[in-house]
């Protein structure tokens, strides 16, 4: 389930990469992460799925219950009907999770899965990144942005909306802007 990108350009995560601390992440938790959005990605698409591994079945669970509340709409799925897009301006690349139209508001928004449950201020950057890929390549543009957390215990997943995604989307340029100017380069 390796994700690959292909686009020339560095990923949303990439440039936000030096401002998240990664001392949490193992390859467990980013097996597991990959893991859950393949399997939430077959979920609305209506692909079925038998079964999952026991360690994983509550984070997909806690996502089943938050799409069948939350969600009215799909209009698309990470790698789901078109590759990555990309921002030729910026220069960066990225894949959002879920554009889609929620039941209590029919405007289009962004949603960004997360298996680990503790908010970090980045995820509103990440949000805004893809809402900016999703406009520019040619989706209806967005009014919200949420991070969806899932629960290990299978609970309905918590959501963190975003308060102001044209603001956090000026951060997240800074911060690419800055990535690509100084990340290690071998010469």
């Amino acid at each position: 389930m390796e994700y690959v990108n292909k686009s020339g350009f560095d990923g949303v995560t990439t440039s936000l990469s030096p401002f998240v601390s990664k001392e949490w992440f193992t390859e467990e938790s980013a097996y597991r992460g990959s893991f859950v959005h393949a399997a939430l990605k077959n979920y609305l698409l209506g692909i079925y799925t038998p079964s999952y591994p026991i360690e994983y079945q509550g984070y997909i669970e806690s996502g089943h219950r938050w799409i069948d509340k939350y969600i009215d709409r799909v209009l698309t799925v990470e790698n789901g009907d078109k590759t990555r897009m990309v921002d030729p301006v910026h220069k960066y690349s990225g894949q959002p999770d879920l554009l889609a139209t929620l039941k209590i508001n029919s405007d289009p928004g962004v949603v960004d899965w997360k298996t680990g449950i503790s908010f970090a201020v980045t995820w509103a950057g990440q949000i805004a990144g893809y809402w900016n890929l999703a406009k520019i390549n040619g989706y209806p543009d967005c009014s919200w942005g949420a991070s969806v957390r899932l629960r290990k215990d299978g609970r309905i997943a918590l959501h963190n909306f975003i308060q102001n995604i044209a603001i956090e989307l000026q951060y997240f340029l800074n911060a690419n802007a800055a990535y690509r100017r100084y990340k290690l380069k071998i010469i």
